[in-house]
């Protein structure tokens, strides 16, 4: 009776290494659902805007990226405007906490044109499109608000390329020790690049992007950009964040964007998978002891 138990207690151990060690899906938003805030769509996340400067709404993005819904962050008022986003709330924290723990954000973007312009406008040596993921600090926004001053204070990585045809590409760690726009700030440290391959989003047609985070050790947190498939930004933050609960957009020289097929990815294992794994261990310590 004991060999079929202990062949159990195996295949359960193997399993949880198995869920523990694989990327897994946290959430898909593809806004099928028309709603800002979940909704309908059983892995969707509260999306708000982080400025009153900018008008957040879900569209029907017919000829652009596809032919369903996408999300606009579209500019409201006249003048520049520039550096105004969107944050996305997640369900729960995400801690990179072991060797080899990652967080991806991959998704479609294009850029939209205001007062009828036929090209994205420059973004010079400023940020132009920015993404990445954040903490709240303690200070999420409530759903479907707008409220600036609540995120002031949130911290992360952002990743940026240049618009218009001035190209650029940089990952920066912004502490936001200080008011500033959340994925904007002035306070943010730019990290080194070992691979730096420029990118100007010079039109308003579909691009794919994305950003990983990998833990490496407590003084090595791998970022990687991604622009059309291809890797064009990568480096090591040596004093970095771990705590991770908000996805950040943003622009810089007043375009405005369409979001779409938003997919969040990491490896860290489940709570339930974390705790299956320690009973896993403790069981098959208690049978060796026996």
């Amino acid at each position: 009776m004991k060999l079929p138990i202990l062949f159990s207690s195996v295949l359960l151990c193997v399993a949880a290494g198995f869920q523990s060690a694989r990327a897994a899906i946290l959430f898909t938003e593809n806004f099928t659902d028309g709603a800002l805030e979940g909704g309908a769509d059983n892995s969707g996340i509260a999306w708000f805007n982080r400025s009153a400067n900018t008008g957040t709404t879900v569209v029907n993005d017919a000829g652009g990226i596809g032919a369903g819904n996408a999300l606009q962050m579209a500019i409201t008022s006249t003048g520049a405007q520039a550096n105004r986003g969107i944050v996305g709330k997640l369900s729960q924290v995400v801690t990179l906490a072991a060797p080899g723990d990652t967080l991806s954000l991959s998704f479609s973007f294009r850029l939209i044109s205001k007062g009828g312009a036929a090209a994205p406008n420059d973004s010079g040596s400023t940020a132009g499109f920015t993404f990445g993921f954040y903490n709240s600090n303690g200070t999420p926004v409530p759903d479907g608000s707008v409220n600036s001053g609540a995120s002031d204070n949130d911290f992360g990585f952002r990743g940026e390329f240049g618009s218009g045809t001035s190209a650029r590409v940089a990952v920066f760690k912004e502490a936001n020790t200080s008011a500033g726009g959340t994925g904007t700030g002035t306070d943010g440290l730019s990290v080194t690049l070992d691979t730096s391959n420029p990118v100007a989003v010079g039109d308003f047609l579909p691009h794919t992007a994305s950003i990983t985070l990998t833990y490496n050790s407590a003084t090595d947190m791998g970022i990687v950009l991604t622009y059309d498939g291809a890797t064009v930004g990568s480096g090591t933050s040596s004093v970095p964040y771990f705590d991770f609960d908000e996805l950040v957009f943003s622009q810089g020289p007043s375009n405005g964007f369409i979001l779409d097929n938003v997919v969040v990815t990491s490896n860290v294992p489940e709570p339930g998978s974390a705790l299956l794994a320690a009973l896993c261990g403790a069981g098959m310590l208690v049978r060796r002891r026996r």
